[in-house]
């Protein structure tokens, strides 16, 4: 599945899609242990896909909280204004 597709979906459709993932996973790698598994990149596939939902659902957690520092009015403290503050530092 595309991380287009996830971002998509709803919440609850990606946890649930992450549990079954975790199922197969489980099941993949069970069947890796005894000999049975066939393809051995089913599991890297599925490893990926989980990390795909939880990619979207740290870009959702990130943009409610961009979305609550503007209601407050403030604005967010972002990576690059720290570096460019540790820069000005080492000029004087």
């Amino acid at each position: 599945m595309y991380a287009d597709e996830m971002r998509d979906m709803s919440y609850e459709d990606l946890m649930e899609e992450m549990e079954d993932l975790k199922q197969e996973l489980y099941r993949l790698r069970f069947q890796k242990t005894v000999g049975q598994l066939e393809d051995t990149n089913l599991i890297r596939y599925a490893k990926r896909d989980i990390a795909r939902i939880n990619t979207v659902l740290r870009e959702r957690q990130l943009a409610e909280q961009l979305a609550a520092a503007g209601e407050l009015g403030g604005a967010p403290v972002v990576a690059a204004d720290v570096e460019d503050e540790e820069e000005d530092d080492d000029v004087e």
